[in-house]
């Protein structure tokens, strides 16, 4: 039993926030993010760059993985990344907005609404708070104002969406617009075409001279969903996997250091909750938030002993991982398909390559899945059950280990738990 000791007493302001951080919902950012440096500095670079062009022409990055691989928050992070420059501003989107021309226009400017606020009270021009508020507010009533005669414009399709756009918010100093959009695999053409004319025309640059950075995120198949709709020339394609261990330790440290509470183990003790954390959740950003929400929870519960059962705390995200997994099946639809994956798992070791025609052969040999092989493939790819391995042609694998774990072991909590603790006891060997 790793029974480790608190080295002082909690406040009580210090375990309100810690109970706080617990109630963190799943898709909020993280307390701490470490990683992700290339596509970060890629795309940081392109504001750069745009902010000095003149042209509105500029690259199209999508980033696409299984579902917990940190892509929500690596949006929340560019919006953090360029919230220091001046003239640029990161716009969220959702994918219902994208697909809607009003609804597009609408969001944009309640985004940039945010966005302008938060520079008007940080610009170098403004002398004090009141006077930025009354900036952000003047431009806020302006905006709300025009915004209804512009959208009958755009449902009477009279006026381009850029056009419009242009026309509202007056733009001065040609400023650059980072257009986040998420869960970009749910893109669906506009109404009566065949393409959505917003992702394409961003895609394009043609947005009447302004200059918008689209970043697209999504599960595995969002590059062949955006193609579908005219997004596909001159992307670049990021696949986000799992951090290093280095870069794991890196988040249990800071986020502890967050919470105001990195003092409260011995340096030992501290420095076993980062390499067990870091083995245990496999390195992947969802199920590592996981495991600091159940450590967390545990010092909470903890604080009236003064110490926490580390083994406990990595069981509970074992079944917090197991629980999850379950739901993630449960988007299939069809317990034949789980049963038909429970064999694949069972042909191949953790981690090894599994050819996609073996894959479509076990699917056509089930007499009870009646899709085609490939639209079950494409099915499972989108729930992020099965990933294209890169630099391969037919390869794939499932997209986690204990995914992978779990189906071998017939999807039975006792027994993928108990392989689930071995496997885990390995690495821990491994490193020692």
């Amino acid at each position: 039993m790793q029974k480790l000791k608190f080295q002082r007493e909690l406040s009580e302001e210090e375990l309100e926030r810690l109970v706080e951080y617990t109630r963190r919902k799943e898709r909020e950012p993280p307390l701490a993010f470490v990683g992700r440096d290339d596509i970060r500095s890629e795309i940081i670079g392109q504001v750069d760059d745009r902010l000095k062009a003149t042209d509105t022409v500029s690259r199209t990055f999508v980033i696409k993985g299984a579902p917990g691989c940190g892509k929500t928050s690596l949006l929340s992070q560019f919006k953090l990344d360029i919230a220091h420059k001046e003239n640029a501003y990161a716009v969220p989107i959702k994918t219902s907005e994208l697909n809607e021309p009003a609804l597009f226009l609408e969001s944009f400017v309640s985004e940039l609404v945010k966005g302008y606020e938060r520079k008007a009270f940080s610009s170098k021009e403004t002398t004090n708070k009141t006077t930025g508020e009354a900036l952000f507010i003047k431009q806020e009533r302006e905006w709300k104002a025009a915004m209804p005669s512009l959208v009958e414009r755009l449902e009477r399709k009279s006026s381009s969406i850029w056009k419009v756009l242009k026309e509202l918010l007056n733009l001065k100093n040609n400023p650059v617009f980072l257009l986040l959009v998420d869960e970009a695999q749910r893109t669906r053409p506009l109404q009566g075409t065949s393409e959505n004319t917003i992702a394409t025309e961003l895609h394009l640059g043609e947005t009447d001279g302004i200059k918008i950075i689209p970043v697209f995120a999504g599960l595995s198949d969002t590059p062949k969903v955006l193609g579908r709709v005219g997004v596909s020339l001159r992307s670049e394609v990021t696949t986000l996997g799992a951090l290093t261990e280095h870069e794991t330790e890196l988040v249990v440290w800071k986020t502890i250091a967050e919470l105001k509470v990195i003092d409260l183990f011995r340096d030992n003790d501290f420095k076993t909750i980062m390499e067990q954390c870091t083995i245990a959740s496999e390195q992947w950003p969802r199920h590592l938030d996981q495991y600091l929400k159940t450590l967390v929870k545990a010092i909470v519960a903890g604080s009236s002993d003064s110490e926490i059962d580390l083994d406990r705390v990595i069981s509970k995200g074992h079944e917090n991982r197991m629980a999850y997994y379950d739901v993630q099946l449960s988007r299939l639809k069809t317990g034949r398909l789980v049963a038909t994956l429970v064999w694949i798992a069972k042909q191949h070791e953790v981690n090894a390559p599994i050819l996609s025609e073996d894959v479509l052969q076990a699917i056509e040999d089930d007499p009870w899945i009646e899709e085609s092989p490939n639209m079950v493939l494409n099915h499972l790819l989108h729930h992020g059950i099965l990933e294209d391995l890169p630099f391969t042609v037919q390869d794939m694998k499932f997209s986690i280990p204990s995914l992978h774990t779990y189906l071998a072991n017939d999807c039975d909590r006792e027994r993928v738990l108990a392989e689930m603790d071995r496997l885990f006891q390995e690495r821990l060997n491994e490193r020692k």
